[in-house]
């Protein structure tokens, strides 16, 4: 997909669209370091998982097997990393591709979180019905929010 060509208001709008695409891949790469850290700690689980949702902690888990502790524990050290990667991808993609009006850029800016989402929301499926309308929406409102991102940055229609 060629680069767009537009006026120079427009170009005000996709720089700034551009610098906040950036700054979001750089929360991403921002929660990746707090998801890093909270392994090591006693919270052990991300941000809003706590005794409500899981009745044990790092201790208990590490008492009842030390290899299933020390398989989570991997687990978010892995995934830690490929939220930095996605961030950061997100991130250079934004500042380097979509300020200069890079369609392919945009599209893969925004598709990138969007199915990391999606897959995550969709997987929780024994959750209560309200919950699941909810999730099940959300990705919809994702999309359609992109493409509102899209036609006001980008001007097309």
């Amino acid at each position: 997909m060629p680069a767009i060509q537009t006026t120079p208001g427009n170009q005000t709008r996709l720089r700034a669209g551009a610098a906040v695409m950036t700054l979001a891949g750089l929360v991403f790469v921002a929660y990746a370091v707090v998801f890093l850290g909270l392994n090591f700690t006693g919270a052990f689980l991300e941000l809003g998982v706590g005794l409500d949702q899981v009745d044990k902690g790092m201790a208990e888990v590490e008492a009842f097997s030390p290899q299933l502790h020390h398989y989570i524990s991997h687990l978010h050290i892995a995934l830690s990393g490929f939220i930095a990667a996605t961030g950061l991808a997100i991130a250079c993609q934004s500042w380097y591709g979509v300020r200069r009006g890079e369609r392919w850029a945009f599209a893969t800016a925004v598709v990138v979180p969007t199915v990391g989402l999606a897959v995550a929301l969709l997987q929780r499926n024994a959750k209560p019905c309200d919950e699941k309308r909810l999730r099940f929406r959300t990705v919809p409102l994702m999309c359609g929010m992109e493409s509102h991102i899209y036609r006001r940055f980008f001007g097309a229609s």
